[in-house]
């Protein structure tokens, strides 16, 4: 058992090395798609995070994508 908690734990290490290198080589200013993409990769359809907007635990993949896409593209971006 103890030697599948170490694989477990160096694989999570890995998955964590990717992700940060995806977002540091991501580059925000020629398209916010790419972020979305890296956020469809690395994480789950049960993701459940915290928001200051809705002061409640934000649950599932489309939810989350729909706040990260707000955030990334804030409303009226672009429109005069």
């Amino acid at each position: 058992m103890r030697e599948s908690r170490d694989q477990q734990y160096t694989s999570s290490q890995t998955l964590e090395r990717l992700l940060n290198e995806a977002i540091i080589h991501a580059n925000i200013s020629n398209s916010f798609e790419e972020h979305i993409e890296i956020f469809d990769i690395f994480y789950a359809d049960d993701i459940e995070v915290s928001s200051d907007v809705t002061g409640e635990p934000v649950r599932g993949k489309s939810r989350v994508r729909s706040l990260l896409f707000n955030f990334l593209v804030p409303r009226g971006s672009g429109s005069t």
